[in-house]
């Protein structure tokens, strides 16, 4: 076994765009002004000329991020965000629905169960269930940005279009964990190939030593892959029998929790193929 380390890649600096700074600076701007603001009042807490602010508060409209009742009247935030607020809770909700098929299967297993999507280049956990036993493995905040090395991660990012593959591979550090983590971008593409062909992801050592992790993908109500069903557990309780207990679990509860989400059970025959 080679104990040679990668050197770590350097994340790819994102260029900010200024325009839409400002716009976000508007957004927040009215957040905490429930009596809306003028032009001039946006103008000079910007520190910009009215014409500036103008322009960009035109776009904003169009789109009805902002809104006003009138000519000379205060701006308030628009429509849209509301809209865009029930969306985001309802993706909440999507974990709250599953939680209680989560804590069963963490109980019946033994072992702490996590269910994530996948945000920008992190790993977002909607819901996560420690198992209450002596030995168990506790996840940590810190690995959310290793997707590369997660099982639950390698899932999600086996899912993802080639495009939006291409630009995460552009932004993601690859650190190397343990001597077993996958840091070369092209030994990590076969590998989601094989995730994909398979129908699951594990991460033997990957992340730890002495730690296995396994999952699924869950498919969502637009039939796509947005969130993945994961497990982990210290390698002293791993066995081949064991690992075949663990991934026929995860793929039954995948599909029920695709039910609740409204996903359609039959086109997840990809996710309940048996891998032998």
């Amino acid at each position: 076994m080679s104990g040679k380390v990668t050197k770590a890649r350097k994340p790819r600096v994102v260029k900010r765009v200024q325009s839409v700074e400002r716009a976000m600076q508007i957004v927040d701007l009215l957040a905490k002004a429930p009596r809306g603001l003028s032009l001039w009042d946006l103008s000079e807490a910007m520190s910009l000329a009215p014409q500036t602010v103008q322009s960009i508060l035109r776009t904003l409209q169009a789109l009805e991020i902002v809104s006003q009742a009138g000519r000379r009247r205060p701006y308030h935030l628009g429509p849209y965000l509301p809209r865009l607020a029930r969306t985001w809770s309802g993706m909440q909700d999507r974990g709250e629905l599953a939680r209680e098929i989560v804590t069963k299967l963490s109980g019946e297993l033994g072992e702490n169960v996590v269910l994530a999507e996948l945000r920008g280049s992190h790993l977002y956990r909607l819901v996560e269930v420690r198992a209450d036993r002596p030995l168990s493995v506790r996840s940590e905040d810190q690995f959310s940005s290793y997707v590369h090395a997660l099982a639950t991660g390698k899932v999600l990012l086996a899912h993802l279009g080639q495009e939006d593959l291409d630009d995460l591979f552009g932004r993601l550090a690859f650190e190397r964990l343990t001597d077993k983590t996958i840091v070369l971008p092209e030994a990590l593409r076969r590998e989601l190939e094989r995730v994909r062909e398979q129908g699951f992801a594990e991460s033997i050592e990957e992340v730890a030593l002495g730690i296995a992790a396994f999952a699924v993908p869950v498919e969502d109500a637009d039939g796509g892959i947005s969130a993945a069903l994961g497990t982990a557990m210290p390698m002293a309780r791993l066995s081949e029998r064991r690992q075949a207990e663990v991934l026929g679990r995860l793929r039954q509860e995948a599909i029920r929790i695709s039910r609740i989400w409204g996903g359609d059970v039959d086109g997840t025959r990809r996710i309940s193929r048996n891998p032998n």
